[in-house]
């Protein structure tokens, strides 16, 4: 179905179902089978990356909601946030969660070495948030309460969670047209860059806005909002700039799928300018 889908947008866009014949069949460990491979690779992990983050806020509620607790106040609370039964259930899935959106970061290999820092920096805060999470609200001394200097470092912590979206941000910015200048449709490029822009800007300024908010430099207007009718502004807020960061990914796997851009490379069909190779060297 997925198939036949990406075929009948072609069909619009391009006015042809594929630029490329059937796919031939290769024995299996030759070079064309492991290079076809490592394109399939490439498609899943993009994939996972977006399929992870989009759900992550809502797993953590879904879980936390089954252990009997409220929506908190912001997402990195789930590291303490205790139930009646245990002590922080929902702490095991809000690290692994990020080290799985980390790890997938640091192991994405994109187009040219630039993009390839940007998205190990925004994976290496990923697990940052995790291992170096808030105070605990109890504890304003948390270190000293608990004995691990890895506790109680808010300013790194709030740095780290903005830096993923950031990084990622600068990414979108500067390298999203190396695959977006192949699509090969001028009207639908440009539809494409816009919401990658748009995307882009939603996860540079929803963390800035929720670190003002955190730090109090919006009140008294989002005091009153968290405190007499929405305690949960912040988390809202964190979902809002969480769904564009999983967006991307599928757009963009969307995008080059419909462009045949990793097919272009597995039949060693010659690129328009600029190439990966001239903008910053191919690292996949």
């Amino acid at each position: 179905m997925a198939i036949g889908l990406a075929q009948r947008l072609r069909l619009r866009i391009y006015g042809r179902e594929s630029m490329f014949p059937e796919r031939a069949s290769y024995p299996e460990g030759s070079p064309q089978w492991v290079l076809r491979n490592i394109v399939k690779a490439h498609l899943s992990l993009r994939l996972m990356i977006g399929t992870v983050a989009i759900l992550f806020p809502f797993v953590l509620l879904a879980i936390g909601s089954a252990f009997g607790l409220d929506i908190p106040g912001s997402i990195s609370e789930y590291y303490w946030y205790p139930s009646a039964e245990s002590d922080a259930p929902v702490r095991v899935f809000f690290i692994g969660g990020l080290y799985a959106i980390g790890a997938f970061l640091i192991g994405y290999r994109g187009y040219t070495k630039g993009e390839n820092w940007l998205h190990t920096l925004a994976g290496l805060c990923a697990i940052c948030v995790a291992t170096l999470p808030m105070v605990q609200d109890s504890h304003a001394d948390t270190i000293a309460c608990y004995g691990n200097i890895l506790y109680g470092h808010p300013n790194i912590h709030g740095g780290c969670a903005a830096g993923i979206f950031i990084f990622l941000a600068i990414a979108i910015f500067k390298y999203s047209d190396i695959t977006l200048n192949q699509f090969g449709n001028p009207q639908f490029e440009r539809v494409l860059r816009r919401i990658y822009y748009f995307l882009a800007g939603s996860m540079i300024v929803l963390p800035l806005l929720i670190i003002m908010v955190i730090k109090g430099f919006l009140d008294p207007f989002f005091t009153a909002l968290r405190m007499n009718e929405n305690p949960y502004t912040v988390y809202l807020i964190e979902i809002a700039a969480i769904v564009p960061f999983g967006l991307f990914w599928f757009i963009k796997t969307a995008e080059i799928s419909l462009s045949e851009f990793d097919r272009k490379i597995e039949e060693g069909v010659a690129l328009s300018q600029p190439t990966p190779t001239e903008i910053g060297g191919n690292k996949a």
